[in-house]
Parts: C-alpha cells; structure tokens; sequence
C-alpha cells in the first residue's frame, strides 16, 4: 500500500518511480507505475449518450455534459472534432447550449460532408470530442456510429 501527493500538474498520464532514500544510480529496487491525474474540473457525459445516427440525414445530436464550464458560454466557444477510422479528423460545431438540471445540453451539427461517402464510411464508428476553447478542462469524448439510412433492416421478427 502506498500513499503520495503530487505536486499541482497539469491533468494527463504520468509515470511515478518509487524507491529508496539510498539507493545508487540505476536503482535495482525501484518500482514503476503508470497513473492519470484527473482533473476536478473533468467533464462527463450524462445519460442519455447519443450513440448512432443515419448517416444520411446529418441531424444534429444532442448531448448532456455534466460539470461543463459555467463561463462558457458562446456556442462557437466550444470545439468539436469527429475521427473516423477511414478518415481524419473533421470539424464540426456546437450549434445551441442550454442549461438542463444541473447539465448543458450541447446540440452538435457534424461536419459538413459527413453524410458524403467520402467523409465517413457506412457503420463507421466516429469519435466526438468536446473541447471548450481557452479553458484548461480536458476535453470529454464518446463514439457514434453512422448507418445507411437506405439499407433494408430486419426490425422484428416472430
């Protein structure tokens, strides 16, 4: 069982080496191990965490983030990136907030071009992050799946 503080770092992967006082260069009893310090400004997604669209149709999502910075407030302010794994990375844009319970709720319109064929493949898994500009809070992400809209689906069966 270890205990220890870190010094006020920035949020992200750190890497802590552990041993003792006296121990010459390399140490043989040193320990390594990988830690993330979290941020208590982190954003996090509430529920319900939108998870396919039609790919076609290019509707806005909508999405619930707690612990959203209460000082930005400006849709443009906020910063939307969309990784597929056929692409790289597209632009999108926050396009309403609105205060909901204790969440914002963020209305996000996809990049232009996304229903385009080129932009993201069919069944494609896209990640959607969510960056508030000019603020030191981690950004919050989550995966969306596209779908064809066209294609013939079994919804029931007997």
């Amino acid at each position: 069982w270890i205990k220890f503080l870190t010094p006020k770092t920035a949020f992200g992967p750190y890497e802590v080496r552990v041993s003792p006082k006296r121990c010459g260069s390399p140490c043989a009893d040193l320990v390594r191990f990988n830690y993330f310090a979290e941020s208590a400004r982190q954003m996090e997604l509430a529920d319900p965490v939108p998870r396919r669209g039609a790919q076609q149709l290019n509707l806005p999502i909508e999405v619930f983030v707690s612990n959203f910075p209460s000082y930005v407030t400006d849709p443009a302010a906020v910063g939307i990136t969309a990784t597929g794994s056929e692409t790289g990375a597209l632009t999108g844009a926050v396009t309403a907030m609105e205060d909901r319970a204790g969440t914002k709720k963020l209305t996000i319109q996809l990049p232009a071009g996304a229903t385009a064929a080129s932009a993201f493949a069919i069944d494609e898994s896209v990640e959607i992050m969510i960056t508030p500009d000019g603020t030191n809070v981690p950004p919050v992400s989550f995966t969306y799946t596209l779908f064809d809209a066209t294609a013939r689906r079994t919804l029931v069966t007997d």
